[in-house]
């Protein structure tokens, strides 16, 4: 080949690997940079699964059986589950916090420095309790028609649905990244949707006076004993202390209930230190 023939064919090979070059920068740079963010839609969707589970399980122990405020719990779940690695664990809930705030964590920014989640971005959708399908809430249904607090709770089925909705990503300057669209305008939306079934039938002390509270074990076991509305009603009987047959009837009180009364065979004693 010619002089002047080689020196053309090696220009034409340097332009063709600086095309080469240019394509895959193309290609791979988005790539490179998108890779990250994946992980971090990944990680996001995951805490809202934890922050639906937390909800769910906050309200079976809220007080008369129903759920805790919408904003308050919010605020709650973002204190718990987005608050820095070394902020202590406090019981208060924090003050609300300006909406448009980023949410805390360089996890939580992009490559361009960017917030990903704002705190408005977080939110507690549905939350509430009802009554659960099925036979044995369709009996407790008609129970609710007796005279009493019995059942303690005909919405033991919890429903809660927390939305994580993340920024589009953009440029330093606030721009969106055109280049690594649909991710510029894709306006994502992940939501996490949990349901606990917890007919918490706890009582809220044993209950005393003619007006008990409706959580507590004397309310609940009136329902269901209707000789405890004679209590204080009927005379006190004279009877013998031993009875042929039934045996000792000592202190009969008919209606009386003692919910803290500990029948004697259950109390055993302590084995003795050695």
């Amino acid at each position: 080949m010619p002089r002047r023939g080689r020196r053309a064919w090696h220009r034409r090979q340097r332009g063709q690997s600086l095309t080469e070059v240019a394509v895959m920068g193309a290609v791979l740079v988005p790539l490179f940079l998108l890779v990250p963010i994946l992980a971090k839609y990944i990680h996001l969707q995951h805490k809202g699964e934890q922050m639906a589970r937390a909800s769910a399980w906050q309200a079976t122990v809220h007080k008369d059986y129903g759920v805790p405020e919408r904003a308050r719990m919010e605020r709650l779940l973002m204190a718990r589950h987005f608050a820095p690695a070394n902020e202590p664990v406090r019981s208060t809930v924090p003050a609300a916090p300006s909406p448009r705030s980023p949410v805390p964590g360089v996890f939580l920014n992009t490559f361009s420095n960017q917030p990903l989640l704002r705190r408005a971005d977080v939110q507690l959708g549905r939350y509430a309790n009802r009554g659960a399908p099925g036979f044995m809430d369709d009996v407790l249904d008609m129970a609710e028609s007796f005279p009493g607090e019995f059942p303690p709770n005909d919405k033991g089925l919890v429903e809660t649905r927390v939305n994580i909705n993340p920024q589009n990503l953009r440029t330093i300057d606030g721009r969106p990244a055109v280049y690594l669209a649909p991710f510029d305008t894709i306006n994502l939306r992940m939501e996490s949707h949990q349901m606990l079934l917890a007919d918490a039938w706890n009582a809220a002390g044993a209950g005393k006076g003619e007006s008990p509270h409706p959580r507590s074990v004397l309310a609940q076991v009136r329902t269901l004993v209707p000789s405890s509305y004679l209590d204080g009603v009927l005379p006190d009987w004279k009877i013998p202390d031993v009875i042929p047959v039934v045996g000792v009837l000592d202190n009969l009180d008919i209606g009386h209930i003692e919910p803290d009364v500990v029948p004697k065979p259950r109390l055993e004693p302590y084995a003795p230190r050695r």
